[in-house]
């Protein structure tokens, strides 16, 4: 018979240690698992609004119903995405080569200058292995292999399915859950999912709006300075702009990178023209719709920025944010 406090120490390592192994051995289960708990999340309004009437199961199945729509336009879209976004990452590396010319042409004026050659040469280096294995050869190399890692991703079939049944049992799966902890610290942890959810919704609304202003004015300007693919360009930057602070800078090279073989004119202005909506949607839409502020200080912002790039890509870039969110609400709910 385990002692009181090993068993309260158990009830706490348990749930953790289930959670790493199945992130080691299955990790598609995961995967599968924390899609559907967002796509869950996301139509819980709705759901709630919906189950009066058509009742709990019939109101999940129409929210997975409205999930799949998208799903299905973005499968039948994909050929032409792929096409086009493989343009975009080759035009991308002709513009990177281009630079990359043009900063060994001036470090080479520059050693002509004065400059130490020992200096230049390690320049040289760093701009020989960096620049141009992580500009478009890589980007288009990522590309061409996209189609197959989509082969792989045959665990998004069970989403829906997942997502039915934890929107239809939200209830029930939430009371199992909050009985795996200590019943002293269930009211703290049902205190910390409130919050949780309250904090997400409101950052999700705010930022899916200020998103697709910068998108559709960045689909506008891109259409009027007669840029091809403006449109998916501003789809990406509907996604870049959930990454603080750097994701409108990354969309800014396949911007110029596109606009580039139109003229060194046409590619200033629509910098230039991005950088002003960025700028309106700074001063103008976030003041309005950003009801509340996010509060957390930039350098952590930045520093878990780097880390989740590091670990998970883009994807963890965009979940980054909301992740130290619901991270900060927890930690609050568990001090009281």
């Amino acid at each position: 018979m385990l002692s009181s406090p090993l068993t309260r120490v158990w009830r706490w390592i348990w749930p953790i240690a289930s959670l790493v192994l199945l992130w080691v051995f299955c990790r598609s289960a995961v995967y599968a698992a924390l899609v559907a708990g967002i796509a869950a999340f996301l139509f819980t309004p709705l759901h709630r609004r919906l189950s009066p009437r058509l009742r709990p199961g019939g109101a999940a199945i129409l929210c997975m119903v409205i999930l799949l729509l998208p799903i299905a336009l973005l499968l039948a879209a994909l050929p032409y995405l792929l096409h086009n976004g493989q343009r975009i990452f080759a035009a991308a590396g002709e513009l990177i080569a281009d630079l990359r010319g043009e900063a060994l042409a001036w470090l080479s004026a520059a050693v002509e200058r004065g400059l130490p050659e020992a200096f230049a040469q390690g320049v040289r280096q760093v701009i020989g292995e960096s620049v141009s294995q992580t500009g478009g050869q890589a980007a288009a190399e990522w590309v061409s292999a996209l189609p197959g890692a989509i082969g792989r991703l045959w665990w998004l079939a069970t989403v829906p399915f997942l997502g039915f049944f934890l929107l239809r049992d939200r209830e029930l799966i939430l009371d199992r859950t909050l009985a795996l902890f200590p019943t002293p610290a269930r009211v703290r942890m049902r205190r910390a999912m409130d919050g949780v959810s309250t904090i997400l919704y409101d950052y999700l609304r705010a930022q899916a709006i200020i998103s697709g202003y910068v998108a559709i004015m960045t689909s506008l300007v891109l259409h009027l300075l007669g840029l091809p693919m403006g449109w998916l360009l501003g789809i990406m930057y509907f996604f870049l702009n959930f990454i603080p602070y750097v994701g409108p800078l990354i969309g800014m090279l396949p911007v110029a990178a596109v606009a580039a073989p139109l003229g060194m004119f046409r590619c200033l202005c629509a910098i230039g023209g991005i950088l002003l909506v960025q700028q309106s949607e700074n001063y103008l839409v976030t003041p309005r719709v950003m009801s509340k502020k996010v509060g957390l200080h930039p350098a952590l912002v930045l520093l878990a920025l780097l880390a989740a790039g590091s670990l998970s890509g883009l994807a963890g870039m965009i979940l980054v944010l909301p992740a130290l969110l619901s991270l900060r609400e927890i930690v609050k709910a568990m001090r009281v």
